[in-house]
């Protein structure tokens, strides 16, 4: 079975809702935290802009059982209420209804208002509706800007294309020549004129090519093979080497690295899957197992009300009916419709009968309603191994002798076995025979090479596979030779008004025409008017948008701050609890109540009494926190030097203690009365400090709607576990 090896980590987040209950509250001190600047509040709780509070840390003793109201139970963090769904914050709020608390103020909800229906845009009061154009332009959303329904013209023999207008004539170049990258080419090309010459891309080269020998090819400037090289018996050539298949024994094969077992790996008992040997679990009798849900169900009837019986329609689903019924179909109670043709009051008639949906039935405790039935829900049962996500996980498959479980085959101890004169390397065998080539020829890399370069004819050179002449090609009178074509002094023209761009086409000087009263707009290719775009008296164009003159205002309580309506109340409490920023909630100013014999030390409730010593002789030392005797007693003639009484004997402790250090330390440890026990060495009560109405314990203090933006729970099980063992249903 593989180890568990690592650590768990889990991260609670709760959150708080408002309460609308703000009866009994006073404006709240803030418990002698100076709040923050308006430039430190950011908004780290989504809609509610909550104060950016600090993680708690919290450990496996901070979780504790919580029970909802249904009767169910979730662990949750001190300070924390199961609501049903989740571990919450008692709900609380320090502000009024249509603000939030954001830092140590309350800010409107809705935020600063516009006159006449404008809207907010966090700057300023914006129309939301487009401006009027001049004459017949229209606004455009896209580029926030009145422009002419007729786009840019361009001349006769133009087109628009890219705020450009281009001439239908590309550039003109002389008879018997044509344009090409900003120049005019002869279309005859160059010529090499000397014997047994011809022009090839730029050069002059031999009409004869490079020729090896027998048996070999040109490639560049050397002869390879026409046969790659060969290797003995039933190697093969791969990658520079002879290599031949691993052999694996009878019964394995060879996966690329190692012989593996075919087949799956055998468990007994249980099922190899997804690389474990498990079983179904199993549960109580009486009950049957929800595979979808990994749990174990028993199914009980619901209890009908008075004047209502239980039903089952033919598909087994469950109703209660009121009496009279005469069926139920699974979606209604059904009766006959009777000699009057009516149906009675609260049913309804349908295809010939009156009917009324089922009411729901009860269920006993810890049971749900679910399709008429009650469900009750355990965990199921292993026989053997350890219960995990609806299995029992039994541990590792079993492996033939000379095989090991690598966690997903049985891999066979020994490596796979080569022919003779050959090594496993990786997962081929290398033979230790090198590949040979034909007589006169070299093993390079995967192919044969002859040991002579290509040759070719006097006076020429090898060169991208040609032999080349070193005559520059020849261009007819009137061109010069320019890279690989014969060019004319000419360049190429454009019609009159444009001229030759550097993509080769001819452009007209002057921009795009518009219509009158309209001028063109390089950015956005279009014509825009003159004058700029009108807006509704008391707005102004700062453009983008039509604007008001006058800025957004907050509602009467609340006064401006940026983006901001900031209540001119401070947060509340109720009577008996200050405000904390840090925590962003109400703190209670007394403290919480203990039982009685016990005092609230600041975390805890503990006894003023310090712990009773059982052995007589002994006093409860706090700093040590134990019970301690007198000094040791040496024999007479002997000294205590560093714990120990030099000469013939040690130093003798009283009986019911032992030596440690310099001290005689009760062996059974000091003791609490009644309801308490020892903590840290205090006698504390093991029932928490209780809090009064509407406040929570959250481990130090009463609260009521703090705030912690994460619970930190760090888990770190014992190397080793293999699995937590599956727990026994408590069967009610």
């Amino acid at each position: 079975m593989s180890l568990l090896r690592g650590a768990v980590f889990a991260a609670l987040a709760t959150r708080v809702a408002a309460d609308p209950n703000m009866d009994s509250i006073v404006p709240a001190t803030f418990g002698g935290i100076a709040p923050p600047s308006l430039g430190s509040m950011l908004d780290t709780m989504g809609g509610a802009l909550g104060y950016p509070s600090p993680a708690k840390s919290i450990t496996l003793a901070d979780i504790i059982p919580q029970v909802d109201s249904k009767g169910h139970s979730r662990c949750c963090p001190i300070g924390t209420i199961n609501d049903g769904t989740g571990c919450v914050f008692q709900q609380s709020s320090v502000c009024e209804d249509g603000t939030v608390l954001q830092g140590n103020v309350c800010v409107s909800i809705d935020g600063p208002q516009c006159p006449g229906g404008l809207k907010f845009d966090g700057r300023v009061c914006r129309s939301t509706e487009p401006p009027k154009c001049p004459g017949s332009s229209l606004y455009n959303k896209v580029t926030n800007q009145c422009e002419s329904p007729y786009g840019p013209q361009c001349p006769a023999t133009y087109r628009l294309d890219k705020g450009s207008c281009i001439s239908e004539s590309p550039p003109a170049c002389p008879i018997g020549s044509r344009p090409q990258d900003g120049i005019c080419i002869d279309n005859s090309p160059p010529e090499c004129t000397k014997p047994n010459q011809v022009y090839d891309k730029g050069a002059c080269v031999s009409k004869d090519p490079p020729k090896c020998p027998e048996g070999t090819e040109v490639r560049g400037r050397t002869c390879y093979g026409t046969i790659p090289p060969a290797c003995d018996g039933d190697a093969r050539f791969d990658k520079g080497h002879c290599v031949l298949t691993p052999k694996c024994p009878q019964q394995y094969r060879f996966n690329g690295w190692v012989c593996v077992r075919e087949g799956d790996p055998v468990c007994s008992p249980g099922v190899f899957k997804d690389g474990v040997c498990h079983a179904d679990p199993t549960c109580p009798e009486g009950w049957t197992y929800d595979k979808d849900a990994a749990t174990c169900t028993y199914v009980t009837d619901p209890q009908c009300a008075p004047g209502t019986t239980l039903f089952t329609s033919k598909g087994g689903l469950k109703g209660c009916c009121r009496e009279g019924t005469d069926a139920f179909d699974g979606v209604f109670c059904t009766k006959d419709v009777d000699e009057s043709g009516e149906c009675p009051d609260d049913y309804e008639y349908s295809d010939g009968y009156c009917r009324h949906p089922p009411s729901q039935g009860t269920c006993p405790e810890l049971h749900e309603y679910v399709n008429g039935v009650c469900v009750k829900r355990t965990l199921p049962q292993c026989t053997s191994g350890s219960y995990n996500n609806g299995k029992c996980i039994l541990g590792d498959p079993t492996c033939p002798q000379g095989s090991h479980f690598n966690g997903k085959d049985c891999v066979l101890i020994e490596r796979p076995q080569c022919p003779e004169e050959s090594r496993l390397v990786d997962s081929q065998c290398i033979s230790m025979k090198l590949p040979t080539c034909p007589s006169g020829q070299i093993m390079d890399g995967d192919a044969c090479v002859h040991e002579e370069p290509p040759r070719c004819p006097g006076n020429t050179r090898l060169e991208d596979g040609v032999c080349k002449h070193p005559d520059i090609p020849i261009c007819k009178d009137g061109t010069k030779y320019q890279n690989e074509h014969c060019a004319l002094p000419t360049l190429p023209t454009c019609p009159d008004g444009s001229s030759i761009n550097r993509d080769g086409k001819c452009v007209a000087n002057k921009p795009p025409d518009c219509p009158e009263n309209f001028n063109y707009c390089i950015k956005t290719h279009s014509c825009i008017p003159k004058g700029p775009p009108k807006c509704p008296d008391d707005l102004v164009w700062d453009g983008t948008h039509c604007v008001s003159r006058k800025p957004a205002v907050c509602p009467e309580g609340h006064f401006r701050s940026g983006n901001r309506c900031v209540s001119m109340k401070d947060p509340r409490c109720k009577d008996g609890f200050v405000f904390d920023v840090k925590s962003q909630g109400c703190v209670s100013k007394g403290e919480p109540e203990c039982s009685e014999g016990t005092k609230f030390d600041g975390t805890k409730c503990a006894s003023p009494t310090p712990p009773d010593c059982p052995h007589e002789g002994t006093t409860y030392d706090p700093k040590t926190q134990s019970c301690i005797a007198a000094p040791p007693s040496c024999p007479e003639g002997t000294d205590l030097v560093n714990g120990a009484c030099v000469l013939r004997k040690p130093p003798a402790c009283p009986e019911g203690t032992e030596m440690r250090g310099e001290n005689c330390i009760a062996i059974k440890g000091p003791e609490c009365d009644g309801n308490l026990t020892m903590v840290d060495g205090q006698c504390v009560s093991i029932d928490p400090p209780t809090c009064g109405g509407g406040t929570t314990w959250d481990g130090s203090r009463c609260v009521i709607g703090t705030r912690t933006s994460c619970f930190n729970l760090e888990v770190c099980p014992p190397i080793g576990a293999a699995a937590l063992p599956a727990p026994s249903p408590e069967i009610l």
